[in-house]
């Protein structure tokens, strides 16, 4: 997120690089709009967070070594204006091993229904417990992310390979 914020700052000061050697009047609406996009963007942002939530599906048994599959459902209470994509960073324990794995997950945003499935294949046997550390609303330049309300713990169990 620092890279895009840094990239956009590069390209504001181009731009009023550009308006100090020509002074033209497009090159001043273009670097006012370019100034003021991030603060619009925030503004937007913020109103789209208070109107999503995440919530996770996940089947209750699975075989060691074969594929679980993860269904994000994303839901908006209106349309969404400056969200263009959810961050989640997911903590995945396992109850019977102490194994705990980390992953994140970056789900882009439709206008349509958002269901995602995320495959993944659990290393062991056990009792899963998926939670959410962190979730997050991202804009449409990747410059903010504001927070959104983490889902419910998930569990599931994975049973061994029959022999």
């Amino acid at each position: 997120m620092w890279k895009n914020r840094a990239g956009y700052a590069l390209a504001v000061a181009a731009l009023a690089a550009l308006v100090w050697l020509f002074g033209r009047p497009f090159l001043v609406c273009a670097l006012v709009l370019a100034a003021g996009l991030p603060f619009a963007q925030l503004a937007l942002l913020k109103r789209d967070a208070g109107a999503v939530s995440v919530s996770l599906s996940v089947r209750p048994g699975g075989r060691e070594g074969e594929a679980l599959l993860l269904c994000f459902e994303v839901e908006n209470g209106r349309a969404l204006h400056a969200a263009r994509s959810i961050y989640l960073d997911l903590a995945m324990n396992n109850l019977l091993l102490g194994e705990k794995t980390h992953r994140r997950v970056m789900l882009t945003l439709s206008d349509g229904a958002n269901r995602f499935s995320c495959p993944i294949v659990p290393p062991c046997c056990g009792e899963i417990v998926i939670s959410c550390r962190e979730t997050g609303l991202c804009d449409l330049l990747h410059l903010f992310r504001e927070r959104v309300a983490p889902f419910d713990e998930v569990r599931t169990v994975i049973y061994p390979r029959p022999v």
